[in-house]
């Protein structure tokens, strides 16, 4: 029986059309970020099974996870039971977590050891050399990511108007797979107008600075809402009519799927192989501990020896380079007081 793990796992599955534009491309459809550019977006909607009025959102539990330079990421599996499938309620994954944080503290252990620092600069190394691999760890918990059907409008540099030329769209559909923290955003902004906390239906601009590194991008975002009256998009008027027409050809689930390989149903099998390449040499280590108390585990260091100076400390090879989230977003809110505005 075949298994669709993002339906079983999000919270929220929306039954659109079945089908998507014909030129549409995964490139396409993948909302990314610009330097210097601010974007005007706004959020559609549609009815759902309840008959409420709710943006297109779905969310779900992903696994990241590292080898050097590539990372690759999947839908935890922890309590999906399918039955007459693999599927089992088991997550390779999740099975890994331990592993993982016993080579953080193997390697914080060894590097501490060998450190020859003194003072605040033994200080700060150990500070920093403790952030560094629990951030860069091999595989990380699932986290909750928000995928969500936006429109992009066509608008200058300064997302101030439309661009007026010939031949050139009004807009643009795209998938956008935020965190937590980015949707929060959205969220603030609607809060320090009074508005209700409710992104759907509702027109923003978000202004990217001027920085290279996308992440960084994202964490200094400055997110405003459009005040109703003076918003491009507003219910009747023109653009409005040709964007929910559009949103009616739109197939939102094969969207993210489309546009989001993480949340491509892969096979226990193929998750638990892709786990025990990446733990080999852990694994290895474990083994001849077994039989040799004196074994090292040495996969974080070419040498053999830990890193002693004072630079910033490497981490285990295989490690994911994550990169924090920089920004704040105006105050936390739970898991259940976000899904609740977001109408999942």
């Amino acid at each position: 029986m075949p298994v669709n793990l993002l339906a079983l796992t999000s919270k929220k599955v929306t039954d659109v059309a079945t089908f998507i534009k014909e030129n549409a491309s995964a490139n396409k459809l993948k909302y990314t970020t610009e330097a210097n550019v601010t974007h005007r977006m706004f959020f559609p909607t549609y009815v759902n099974e309840e008959g409420k009025e709710v943006p297109y959102v779905v969310a779900t539990k992903i696994h990241a996870w590292g080898e050097g330079s590539n990372y690759s990421s999947c839908i935890c599996t922890k309590g999906v039971v399918v039955e007459g499938t693999e599927y089992d309620g088991s997550c390779p994954v999740c099975e890994r977590l331990n592993d993982a944080s016993e080579i953080v503290r193997y390697v914080k252990a060894e590097k501490e050891a060998a450190c020859t620092l003194v003072g605040e600069a033994r200080k700060k190394f150990l500070e920093d050399l403790d952030k560094q691999l629990w951030r860069d760890r091999k595989v990380s918990a699932a986290q909750i990511r928000y995928y969500v059907a936006l429109v992009k409008l066509n608008c200058d540099k300064e997302g101030r108007a439309l661009v007026d030329k010939d031949g050139a769209d009004k807009f643009s559909i795209h998938i956008a797979s935020w965190t937590k923290n980015s949707m929060e955003k959205f969220l603030d902004a609607l809060t320090m107008q009074d508005d209700e906390p409710n992104i759907g239906g509702r027109e923003f601009k978000v202004k990217y600075g001027d920085y290279n590194d996308a992440m960084t991008r994202v964490g200094q975002a400055q997110i405003s809402v459009v005040d109703v009256k003076k918003a491009l998009v507003q219910e009747g008027n023109e653009l409005y009519k040709e964007i929910m027409a559009a949103m009616e050809k739109f197939d939102f689930n094969h969207s993210i799927e489309l546009a989001r390989p993480e949340v491509e149903t892969k096979s226990l099998v193929e998750i638990r192989a892709s786990m025990n390449t990446l733990f080999r040499e852990w694994d290895n280590y474990k083994a001849a501990l077994a039989v040799n108390p004196d074994a090292k585990y040495l996969e974080y260091s070419n040498a053999g020896t830990p890193n002693t100076t004072p630079d910033a400390p490497s981490a285990p090879a295989g490690a994911i380079t994550s990169g924090a989230q920089a920004g704040t977003t105006g105050g936390e809110v739970s898991i259940d007081e976000l899904d609740k505005a977001l109408g999942l």
